[in-house]
């Protein structure tokens, strides 16, 4: 049985947690795929205080935390699906944390909401080296498609999941 989790909406008093969980599983899960100093540069592009900031005032991505009873182990950012009925879904946990369920809760937060928002498919795209994501998603998920990704000056295979929701 793993720790006792909150799942609850992110605020701007969570965003030094989340770029902490972020650093923490992007270096474990994407070590193999690129330098250390290329996952920093990612991480403070798209982790930036001011993005997190924007990105929980905004109606385009809504975030939610699982915390134990010390800090913040993981979250889910969800995007609200367009004309296609499609929410977006990426979800990181602290490798200390992996194995425990957390991934898989903050997975069934997010459904719900999405569902909310008229989504009837969920998707996220992983990259394929990463082994920790693609186990997670493989469980949850079908995959769908292959794709490449650019990152930094770089491409990646990166694999496409999908699942469809079940009407409540």
């Amino acid at each position: 049985m793993g720790p006792d989790i909150t799942i609850r909406r992110a605020t701007s008093d969570d965003i030094t947690d989340i770029q902490r969980v972020a650093r923490a599983s992007w270096h474990e899960a994407y070590s193999d795929l690129m330098d250390d100093e290329d996952i920093d540069e990612m991480l403070d592009q798209g982790y930036s205080s001011e993005f997190l900031s924007a990105a929980l005032d905004a109606r385009e991505m809504t975030l939610f935390v699982a915390e134990d009873e010390y800090s913040v182990v993981g979250y889910v950012s969800c995007e609200p699906p367009g004309e296609d009925e499609v929410g977006q879904v990426s979800i990181y946990v602290s490798p200390d944390y992996w194995g425990e369920g957390i991934g898989t809760q903050l997975l069934e937060k997010a459904e719900t909401y999405l569902e909310t928002q008229d989504a009837t498919v969920l998707q996220d795209i992983v990259l394929a080296g990463n082994d920790i994501g693609n186990a997670f998603y493989q469980k949850h998920f079908e995959r769908t498609d292959e794709t490449t990704v650019e990152m930094g000056d770089e491409e990646f295979d990166a694999n496409v999941y999908t699942a469809t929701l079940e009407p409540q």
